[in-house]
C-alpha cells in the first residue's frame, strides 16, 4: 500500500536523526560560523559558534531539532513535547504559555528556539538576561521547510537540513504531480471537525492546517472564518456548504475505528446525517500532530490526507 511506502521513505531519510537514542553524528564545520540570520520578529541573530545547549519552547521546534540529530544538545523542552519518545525524557521548562524562567536559566542554554505564540514577556526577559533567543513562526508547509533550513544553519547542521528539505520537497512535488490534473472545481471539499464534539472549531484560510489541505488537493469549506484563525462553525453553515469529506483528528491510534464511530454517530444526528460526506461514508481520521504541528512530520500529513481524498491516484503500481 502507498501508506506503507510513505513510512518507508520517511524512515529512510530521518530515522538516523530522529530514532536512534542519543546518537549525535553530525559534522559541524567552524567555517559555518559566525552566522547571522533574521528571525520571525525581524531581529538579526548572530551565532558565533554552534550551540551546545538548546532549549525549545514549542513541540514543533523540538521535532526539528531531533530530526537534525541534535538530541544530545537539547537541555529543555515543554510539557507538550512528546515526539520522538526521547523528547519526553528531556527536562521540562513549562507549557506553551507558562514557563519557568528559573528552569530555563538553570539549563544554561546558548540558544533558545521560541515561537510567536510564546508570551512576549518571557522572550523579552530571556533576551534581557543575555540569552540568545531565535523566534520561528512557520505557518505553511513550505514555511516548515524554511524553518528546518534555518535551524540547520543556526546549529551547524547544514548538511542534515539539506537532506531533509530536499526529501520533503521531492515528496511534496510527487503529490502535486499526481493531483495537478484535477480542475479546481472538482477538488474535494472538506470540513475539518468532529460531529461528536459539542462545538465545531475549524481552521480558516491562511492557517497551517488549511495549507496542508490545499497541498493535499482539498478545499476547506470554512473559507469565511477570519484568515489566519480558527473559529466555531455552526451546523447550519456546514449543511449549507455540504462538504464531500469530514476530516477529524486523533492521536494516531485506531484511526479506522474512530472514523467508524464518528460516522455511526453522525448518521443518527439531525443535519449531519443529510451531508454528502455522511451519506457516502467519507469520514476520515488523520493524525492530529501531522496537520496541526508545523514540524518535520508535515509531509506525512500532506501524503496521508491526499491519499484519503484521492485513493485512486495512489494505487500501488
Amino acid at each position: 500500500m502507498y501508506r506503507g511506502k510513505i513510512f518507508v521513505l520517511f524512515s529512510t531519510v530521518i530515522c538516523l536523526a530522529i530514532c536512534l537514542d542519543g546518537l549525535d553524528a553530525g559534522i559541524v564545520r567552524a567555517a559555518d560560523f559566525p552566522v547571522t540570520l533574521t528571525d520571525a520578529t525581524g531581529k538579526h541573530i548572530t551565532m558565533k559558534q554552534a550551540p551546545e545547549r538548546i532549549v525549545s519552547m514549542i513541540p514543533s521546534n523540538t521535532e526539528i531539532l531531533f530530526a537534525l540529530g541534535l538530541n544530545a544538545s537539547i537541555v529543555g523542552v515543554t510539557d507538550y513535547c512528546d515526539f520522538p519518545k526521547e523528547a519526553k525524557r528531556k527536562p521540562k521548562i513549562g507549557d506553551l504559555m507558562t514557563f519557568s524562567l528559573e528552569r530555563i536559566i538553570g539549563a544554561k542554554p546558548d540558544l533558545v528556539l521560541a515561537t510567536k505564540e510564546n508570551p512576549g514577556e518571557v522572550i523579552r526577559g530571556l533576551i534581557e538576561l543575555g540569552i540568545t533567543v531565535f523566534v520561528l513562526n512557520p505557518q505553511t508547509v513550505t514555511g516548515v521547510f524554511e524553518a528546518t533550513t534555518t535551524v540547520g544553519r543556526l546549529t551547524g547542521r547544514n548538511s542534515e537540513a539539506d537532506v531533509l528539505v530536499n526529501d520533503f520537497q521531492y515528496r511534496l512535488k510527487q503529490v502535486s504531480e499526481r493531483l495537478d490534473t484535477i480542475p479546481d472545481d472538482k477538488r474535494v471539499s472538506i470540513f475539518i471537525g468532529n460531529p461528536k464534539f459539542p462545538s465545531q472549531w475549524s481552521p480558516g484560510p491562511g492557517t497551517f492546517t488549511s495549507d496542508i489541505i490545499a497541498h493535499a488537493g482539498g478545499r476547506n469549506i470554512a473559507g469565511d472564518i477570519t484568515s489566519g484563525t480558527w473559529g466555531v462553525y455552526s451546523l447550519e453553515q456546514i449543511v449549507s456548504k455540504d462538504p464531500n469529506v469530514i476530516l477529524a483528528t486523533s492521536d494516531g491510534n485506531h484511526m479506522e475505528t474512530v472514523a467508524r464511530e464518528i460516522l455511526s454517530a453522525a448518521a443518527g444526528m439531525a443535519g449531519w446525517r443529510d451531508l454528502s460526506a455522511i451519506k457516502r461514508k467519507r469520514v476520515y481520521v488523520v493524525t492530529g500532530d501531522w496537520i496541526m504541528r508545523p514540524g518535520p512530520r508535515v509531509i506525512l500529513g500532506v501524503e496521508q490526507v491526499a491519499r484519503m481524498l484521492y485513493p485512486e491516484f495512489f494505487v500501488e503500481e
